[in-house]
């Protein structure tokens, strides 16, 4: 199986991190595409709409910004957006051992 992988470099930073995150595409040829946000987006209500910071963002501009880039990337591409620490979302996951996304 072979996937396409792509890196995204956003300004999003914060106190608690060195400025700048990063984000990654997938697309798999069963699943389809799948957004990981990484930091620059880890709760469902960071993601919205509308979108709301947390209180360790430093540069809101740039960080509402990353936000609407990856929001324009998942929706043009059809991802699957997976934030980077929703635990609800992590719930309604397929996990392994037991499950996995080709």
């Amino acid at each position: 199986m072979s996937c396409d992988l792509t890196w995204l470099l956003l300004k999003a930073g914060s106190r608690a991190r060195p400025p700048g995150t990063m984000a990654m595409k997938v697309e798999l040829p069963e699943t389809g595409t799948m957004l990981f946000t990484s930091d620059a987006v880890y709760m469902g209500d960071s993601y919205g709409p509308p979108a709301t910071p947390a209180a360790i963002v430093d540069d809101l501009t740039a960080w509402y910004g990353s936000v609407e880039k990856l929001r324009g990337i998942a929706e043009q591409s059809d991802a699957t957006v997976v934030l980077g620490h929703d635990a609800e979302q992590l719930r309604s996951m397929r996990l392994a051992p037991s499950g996995f996304y080709a």
